[in-house]
C-alpha cells in the first residue's frame, strides 16, 4: 500500500510591515526619486526599492513515495514531489488569488506550460500508476526496472513592495542516460498581479542596447573573445546571430538571464547563465515598472 508523504506546511515567519494601501502613487517626472543630481549618483548601481516584504506566504510540501520507501530526502529512491509558496495575506486579495492560480497552474502544467492534471493529487496519483506499470512490464521481460523521479520547486527569489520573484525548478527522470532538470523564471507585478514579459521593463527601441549588453556579458561567462564568431563555435544559435534566452529573472541588483540544457546545444554544455547590473541598462529601463534606487556597495 502506498504512503503518502505528509502534505506539509513549513511556515516561513515573513512580516508585513508595508503594502498597506491598495494603490501606489508614483511621480511620472520622477517615478523613483533618483533623477536629481544625476552627475553625482550616475555612477552608483542600481537595486530593486527596499522595504518589508509585501507578501506573507508559507512553504507546502505534497509528496509520494514508493512502498519502500521512507524518507522523501533521498536521492535513489522513486517518488515524486512538489513545495511551492501559498500566499496567505496581501493588501489587496485580487492580487493574492492571482498569483496563487498562476501556482497552481506551474503545478498543474505539462513541460510546455499546457494544463494537463486537475490537481497535484491527480499527477502524484497518475505518475505513481505509470512507474507501477512500468515496473511490472520490466519483471516481465526480466529486465531491470529503475526508481523514477519527479520534482517541482518554486522558491521566492525576491519579495520587494512592487515585484514578486519565483523560481521553478523541475527535475524528471523515468529511465535513460540521466536524468533531466529545466529551470523557469517568473517575475510577477504586485500592482497588476500579472507575470511581467522581458518588454515590458523596457523603454521603446530597447533591443539592440540591450543585446549588445547582453552578448558581452555572455561572451565573458563562456571565455569567448568578440572576434571570435559564434557560427565557429559549439553554441547553438538558431540564427547563427546572439539570441537571449527565454528565461529571465528580475533580481534585486540586476537581471539573470538563464539558458537550460538543450537550449544552446547538447546535454553535455550544461546550464549557463549570466547577470546584467542594473547600472549597465540604466538608460533603457522603463522606471515606472521596475522601481530602483542607488545604493553604495560594499567595500
Amino acid at each position: 500500500m502506498n504512503k503518502w508523504g505528509a502534505i506539509g506546511t513549513i511556515l516561513l515567519s515573513i512580516t508585513m510591515f508595508a503594502a498597506c494601501t491598495n494603490t501606489v502613487t508614483t511621480n511620472t517626472e520622477d517615478p523613483i526619486g533618483i533623477n536629481k543630481n544625476l552627475s553625482q549618483k550616475d555612477s552608483l548601481p542600481r537595486q530593486i526599492i527596499v522595504g518589508a516584504d509585501t507578501v506573507h506566504y508559507t512553504i507546502q510540501l505534497t509528496y509520494e513515495l514508493d512502498e519502500k520507501d521512507q524518507d522523501y530526502t533521498q536521492n535513489d529512491i522513486t517518488k515524486i514531489l512538489f513545495a511551492f509558496p501559498e500566499i496567505d495575506s496581501f493588501s489587496e486579495t485580487r492580487i493574492k488569488d492571482s498569483i496563487n492560480i498562476i501556482i497552481q497552474n506551474l503545478l498543474l502544467g505539462d513541460v510546455v506550460g499546457e494544463l494537463r492534471y486537475e490537481s497535484v493529487e491527480s499527477r502524484i496519483l497518475e505518475f505513481m500508476t505509470d512507474y507501477k506499470e512500468n515496473k511490472k512490464e520490466m519483471l516481465e521481460f526480466q529486465l531491470p526496472s529503475g526508481n523514477w523521479v519527479f520534482e517541482m520547486k518554486i522558491d521566492v527569489l525576491l519579495n520587494r513592495p512592487s515585484l514578486l520573484s519565483l523560481r521553478v525548478s523541475q527535475l524528471e527522470f523515468t529511465g535513460g542516460a540521466h536524468a533531466n532538470s529545466w529551470t523557469n523564471y517568473l517575475t510577477i507585478d504586485l500592482e497588476t498581479g500579472k507575470v511581467l514579459r522581458l518588454e515590458e521593463l523596457f523603454i521603446d527601441n530597447f533591443e539592440e542596447q540591450l543585446l549588445t549588453i547582453s552578448e558581452a556579458a555572455f561572451r565573458r561567462t563562456v571565455n569567448l573573445d568578440a572576434d571570435t564568431s559564434l557560427v565557429e563555435t559549439h553554441y547553438e544559435f538558431a540564427t547563427g546571430a546572439f539570441m537571449l534566452p527565454p528565461n529571465f529573472s528580475v533580481g534585486a541588483k540586476g537581471l539573470h538571464f538563464y539558458y537550460n540544457p538543450y537550449d544552446l546545444g547538447p546535454f553535455a554544455l550544461g546550464v549557463i547563465s549570466f547577470d546584467i547590473p542594473y547600472r549597465e541598462i540604466l538608460s533603457i529601463i522603463d522606471t515606472t515598472v521596475l522601481l530602483l534606487e542607488p545604493f553604495e556597495e560594499e567595500t
